[in-house]
């Protein structure tokens, strides 16, 4: 679908900047200060349900108050005709996918810091009851300034909109996230909390030391994503304390995962002892998993948060 230079009264389209399951994202202007911002155009399907629709405009207030420095602000809602736009600062520096694509993986302290901003954002809007449930490297953005010391200079975006788009009436049997980042109750049950998205920047946090996501290999979406709770996490060679907090987080019991408060400030003490840790060579898939002894617990969601 082609769309006009004109987004609602207040901004002007430049060019598309990327494109992911849920719509696109367009380099826009603010007409009213100027200022370069960005604006996610939801896919037609989505634009054109009115149910979602009302639920964007219904949570509004709570997307545009969720202010933190290592989120993604959102600015606007934009409703107009048959487009559904979310408008929000634009983050120059490409994404963490960008930086796996080049690099493969990061160093121990890299990786480290930024899975503790992605942790601290986590945080900020856990304590207001807003859930992600989509973390993965797409939607981590950096600043340009990324790795020179700024802890600002990585921010999370989409909070929220996952939930938004697919908890709707749907087919039971369809999975609902992206499998190589999919805790192991939304899986078994459908149905997670926190402790989710704490296990998703877990995924992230072995994919930016490995340069592949734990139970990544052959097989399709659900044999991957069956995976989280049937075979255990193959090893990586990591400093002890590092090593000890991964599988922390990637505890297939989500009462046993920190919260994502206690893993930032965790990652954040144990920076200093990883300077000089070279990066991981790549990781390849394991030829076989290993299977776990115990199944986690067909429960395990903290309540029914927002997002």
């Amino acid at each position: 679908m082609e769309f006009s230079e004109a987004l609602g009264a207040s901004y002007r389209l430049g060019k598309r900047v990327g494109r992911g399951a849920s719509g696109e994202v367009w380099q826009a202007t603010d007409l009213r200060t100027g200022e370069t911002v960005a604006a996610k155009i939801l896919r037609a399907e989505h634009a054109s349900d009115p149910a979602l629709v009302e639920r964007f405009i219904r949570e509004r207030s709570i997307l545009i108050g969720l202010r933190h420095p290592n989120i993604v602000a959102v600015r606007d809602l934009v409703v107009e005709g048959d487009r559904l736009a979310i408008v929000m600062d634009y983050i120059g520096g490409g994404s963490l996918r960008d930086i796996l694509d080049r690099r493969s993986t990061l160093s121990p302290r890299a990786a480290v810091d930024t899975t503790a901003a992605v942790f601290r954002a986590l945080a900020a809007a856990h304590e207001k009851q807003v859930l992600h449930r989509d973390i993965k490297p797409d939607n981590v953005l950096l600043l340009p300034e990324w790795l020179v010391g700024n802890p600002d200079a990585c921010k999370v975006t989409d909070f929220g909109i996952a939930r938004m788009i697919t908890d709707r009436p749907r087919v039971s049997t369809g999975l609902l996230g992206t499998p190589e980042y999919m805790a192991p109750e939304l899986i078994s049950t459908g149905d997670a909390g926190m402790p989710a998205d704490v296990y998703a920047t877990g995924v992230l946090l072995y994919e930016l030391l490995a340069g592949r996501t734990p139970f990544a290999g052959p097989g399709t979406d659900f044999t991957i994503a069956y995976r989280h709770v049937s075979v255990e996490v193959p090893n990586l060679d990591l400093p002890d304390q590092l090593s000890a907090l991964l599988l922390r987080l990637l505890d297939k019991r989500p009462q046993n995962r920190p919260s994502a408060a206690d893993a930032a400030a965790t990652l954040t003490a144990m920076r200093p002892r990883l300077d000089g840790v070279p990066a991981l060579e790549p990781a390849s898939a394991p030829e076989d998993f290993v299977q776990t002894e115990r199944r986690p617990p067909r429960s395990g969601a903290s309540g029914r948060p927002r997002g």
